[in-house]
C-alpha cells in the first residue's frame, strides 16, 4: 500500500555536496511549487508544481542514506517549502533518525511570524535549525553571504542552529558551484546578486532552460 499524499514530497531536484548553500558539504532538497508567486523570485522554473515529481518522503529518504557522502547538514529551498511542510518535515525526520548530528537550513518566501501562525507549518519549524524568511527583493542588496536580497532574515531557531552561527554569518568559500543533474541539466547552485549571476551565466555559457538554484 503506498503512502499517504501527506508524506509525498513534489521534488524538483537534489543536489550534493554542495558547499555554497549554507556550512560544510550539505545535501540540498529543492521543492517544486510555491503559492506565493513572488514577482522577482530568483527561482522562478521551481514556482510551477507540475516542473516537479511526486515520491513518498520514505523512499527518498532510503536514496539520500544510501549516497556515498559524508554530509554536514541539509538546505531546503524550492520553490516553497513551507507549500509542503508536513511531507519535509517527515524527510528531515527521516534522515535524521539516521544521522541526528546533521542541521537543517530552511529558504522560505514567508515571514517566520506567518509560519508561526499556522499550525502545520510548525510541524516543519520543529524540524528547523537555520531559517532564511522573506521573499527575494531584486533591488534590495544583500550584505549576508547566504541572504539572497537585504530584506531577508536570518533566523537561528535552535542550540543546534546557534552553534552554526558563525558559519552561516562568515563569506562563503564558494559563492556558487555548478550542478550536473541527470538528465544533464546544467544548475548554477549559490546565492548572488543578480549581476554576479549574470556574470556567472556568461562565462559558463548557461542558456535559457537551465537552472539557479538557491
Amino acid at each position: 500500500m503506498g503512502a499517504p499524499d501527506a508524506v509525498k514530497i513534489n521534488l524538483f531536484r537534489i543536489g550534493y555536496p554542495v558547499t555554497s548553500l549554507g556550512p560544510g558539504k550539505r545535501l540540498v532538497i529543492w521543492v517544486a511549487g510555491c503559492r506565493k508567486r513572488c514577482p522577482s523570485c530568483i527561482s522562478p522554473e521551481m514556482r510551477d508544481p507540475a516542473a516537479g515529481a511526486w515520491i513518498e518522503s520514505e523512499e527518498l529518504a532510503e536514496h539520500i542514506l544510501r549516497l556515498p557522502y559524508a554530509f554536514d547538514g541539509i538546505t531546503v529551498s524550492g520553490g516553497e517549502p513551507f507549500d509542503q511542510a508536513a511531507a519535509v518535515a517527515a524527510l528531515i525526520r527521516q534522515l535524521r533518525s539516521m544521522h541526528a548530528e546533521w542541521d537543517t537550513l530552511i529558504y522560505s518566501g514567508y515571514r517566520l511570524a506567518t509560519l508561526r501562525k499556522h499550525a502545520e507549518r510548525r510541524i516543519l519549524l520543529a524540524e528547523t535549525d537555520i531559517l532564511i524568511d522573506g521573499p527575494f527583493r531584486h533591488a534590495v542588496p544583500s550584505f549576508l553571504a547566504l541572504a539572497g536580497s537585504g530584506n531577508q532574515r536570518i533566523h537561528f531557531l535552535t542550540e543546534r542552529g546557534l552553534g552554526q552561527k558563525d558559519a552561516v554569518l562568515a563569506p562563503l568559500a564558494d559563492a556558487a558551484v555548478l550542478g550536473m543533474g541527470r538528465d544533464g541539466m546544467r544548475m548554477l547552485i549559490g546565492v548572488l546578486s543578480p549581476q554576479q549571476r549574470q556574470g556567472w551565466h556568461q562565462a559558463l555559457g548557461l542558456i535559457k532552460g537551465e537552472q539557479d538554484g538557491v
